[in-house]
């Protein structure tokens, strides 16, 4: 397979951020569910349609302690993302992923 199906910047920006906040915290992380099948179809397989669309990026994480949540939330509020008013778990990205 040569050429690989780019992923939405939007995705791909909101992944990046992300990735970079849990990092630098020492948290480790996976992406689960749909987003999950949808990478692995585009960049594995290079199916680019499956038909099913997803607005959302589910991570799975393992956090150190409670500090180590806290201080992950105050770096995802300072860099653009929305805390969920109705799910204490729930975060949204400045482009609208969440």
């Amino acid at each position: 397979m040569n050429g690989k199906i780019k992923l939405e910047k939007g995705i791909l920006n909101a992944v990046e951020v992300l990735d970079q906040i849990l990092q630098s915290h020492k948290v480790e992380y996976f992406i689960i569910g749909a987003m999950a099948r949808d990478i692995l179809l585009k960049q594995v397989y290079e199916i680019d349609e499956t038909g099913l669309v997803t607005e959302d990026i589910d991570f799975g994480v393992s956090m150190l302690n409670w500090d180590n949540y806290t201080d992950v939330v105050s770096s995802l509020i300072s860099n653009d993302f929305t805390k969920d008013s109705k799910r204490e778990h729930r975060f949204v990205f400045k482009n609208g992923f969440q």
